[in-house]
């Protein structure tokens, strides 16, 4: 007996056929739909860790160019896709610059860095 291209030598092998293409699809769709949302995760990661490394890396830029008649809070938004408020204060013997944000996930992240005053 042939059934759909697929040699059949009685029927009760054609009901074990199907059988086996719907375990077949249920281990292909279980995976998938594990992968998927771990793959979405590292991106937004990803995308964190991004934004952190851009922020600290302004941040220290903004501390080597500190003079003394720097404002003490400035607001980028030329940096990443939201507001940085970054806080310049002397700390002696050093300068202390925190950069504060909301990450992709509406978290508040804070960096800081300290300089040696000039």
């Amino acid at each position: 007996m042939v059934r759909g291209g697929v040699t059949l030598k009685n029927n009760n092998e054609a009901g074990y056929f199907l059988f086996e293409v719907m375990i077949g699809t249920f281990i292909l769709l279980s995976v998938l739909l594990s992968i998927l949302p771990l793959v979405q995760q590292l991106k937004i990661e990803n995308h964190k860790l991004l934004e952190r490394t851009i922020v600290t890396h302004k941040l220290y830029d903004s501390l080597l160019l500190l003079n003394e008649s720097s404002p003490a809070d400035i607001t980028y938004t030329d940096w990443i896709n939201t507001n940085v408020v970054v806080t310049i204060r002397p700390v002696p013997p050093y300068w202390k610059g925190c950069a504060n944000w909301d990450n992709v996930k509406s978290d508040s992240e804070q960096v800081c860095l300290y300089s040696y005053q000039k």
